[in-house]
């Protein structure tokens, strides 16, 4: 009768084989960051930028964007607020597991080799294994609660996002030919600096490090009022770029009360500013191309928005809020998968601490026994190195306070 093949003993030092090895952690946890730090840049913005004021214009289309508007800047306040908080608390959780995890090897090793002829020290292991599998139950939990957080602000800026694109394109399948090709020119840019940035935020996740000192972000400021520009009274006055040539280029005029404010036929006061993403994370060399894509996209989208501006003050302002949705939303939904990871994570190490109290419990021999020490000091290692990481990963991170989901 053959004997069995014998079976390979899972490697210490591989965060998944290990049962009470990282798992997946510092991988969707970098990752997570990554996409966090990106929101807070969109969020910071929306939630600092000026309200809209059409109080001089009267068009529906106006109207409505001011509304959204304002729902988006309440979604950035919960981001910074709630989303980042429980973020960070996660960080927190994964840092004293790590801690936990270093002391249990250090002051147990020697039951651990001696347990399988110790009943006494297989009990108190057992004990131990059982807290801290209860332990990484808690921060299951608390992964939990950031899905269900992230889940509720990603359907409800679903709904706010299909409101805005339909009435803005409401607008744009009545504008001529002309018209219409700049704003498809605009659509494009924006999806080609979308992925500049995914592809920046994925070099960064190559190298294995969290993005750091990110600009604000890509995003087009716009100034508070959506008024017309005062009505020329004198050579140079009232000119859309603020006077003479390019010295006053996109200085905000005030609206004159002797313009017909339910036409938009003008160009707008508007200033239209696009800000480049900038990164100081190491390895900057995988995605250079993309920055230096990134600036030249974004100098073509502040021309397509000056050209439409010339058009349509309204329709311009409107195709400006829509591309600040536009990439929030693409945030939030990111961030939605990395936080699904990181609880499935979460239960993956409960689950590994859970096999291993086992296995100290029935441990039959030495032989078995040197083998569950060694995996034990394999998983000190593991955390030990993950443990830098989630420390670098929570200074990042900055907690402005606790926001409520606003009420759409």
């Amino acid at each position: 009768m053959p004997s069995p093949t014998p079976t390979t003993p899972p490697d210490p030092f591989d965060p998944d084989q290990n049962p009470i090895g990282t798992k997946g952690l510092a991988t969707s946890y970098v990752s997570t960051a990554n996409n966090l730090i990106l929101g807070q840049s969109y969020s910071s913005l929306l939630a600092s930028q000026m309200s809209l004021d059409v109080s001089a214009i009267d068009v529906a289309l106006a109207v409505k964007v001011s509304a959204y508007q304002k729902q988006l800047k309440g979604y950035a306040g919960y981001f910074l607020g709630t989303l980042t908080n429980d973020f960070i608390r996660l960080v927190s959780d994964a840092n004293n597991m790590a801690t936990l995890i270093g002391s249990f090897v250090e002051v147990e090793r020697g039951d651990i080799l001696g347990a399988w002829s110790d009943e006494g020290a297989r009990r108190n292991l057992v004990i131990s294994m059982s807290a801290l599998s209860d332990g990484a139950g808690e921060v299951f939990v608390d992964a939990g609660t950031l899905v269900n957080h992230v889940s509720e602000a990603d359907r409800a800026l679903g709904k706010l996002s299909e409101a805005l694109d339909a009435a803005i394109e409401s607008t744009i399948a009545d504008l001529d030919t002309s018209m219409k090709l700049t704003v498809q020119s605009i659509d494009k840019l924006n999806e080609a600096i979308s992925q500049n940035i995914d592809d920046i935020v994925s070099g960064a996740n190559v190298v294995g490090g969290a993005v750091k000192d990110l600009g604000l972000g890509i995003l087009t400021m716009i100034s508070g009022e959506v008024k017309e520009p005062a009505k020329p009274t004198k050579p140079g006055e009232g000119d859309p770029a603020g006077g003479d040539g390019d010295k006053d280029a996109g200085k905000v005029e005030p609206a004159s009360t002797s313009v017909d404010p339910k036409k938009d036929t003008k160009p707008p006061s508007v200033d239209f500013v696009v800000t480049a993403i900038r990164s100081g994370a190491s390895g900057a060399e995988k995605w250079s191309a993309a920055q230096r894509a990134l600036e030249a996209n974004n100098e073509k989208l502040a021309a397509a928005y000056q050209s439409l501006a010339q058009q349509s003050a309204v329709l311009a302002v409107a195709k400006v809020v829509q591309a600040q949705k536009e990439l929030f939303v693409t945030s939030v939904d990111g961030l939605l998968a990395n936080v699904n990871e990181l609880k499935m994570n979460w239960a993956a190490v409960r689950d590994g601490l859970q096999r291993y109290g086992n296995s100290l419990q029935t441990v039959p021999d030495q032989t078995g026994a040197i083998q569950l020490a060694s995996l034990a000091q394999g998983a000190r290692t593991l955390w030990s190195a993950c443990s830098g990481e989630f420390a670098g990963i929570k200074q990042s991170m900055t907690a402005v306070g606790q926001g409520g989901l606003p009420k759409v």
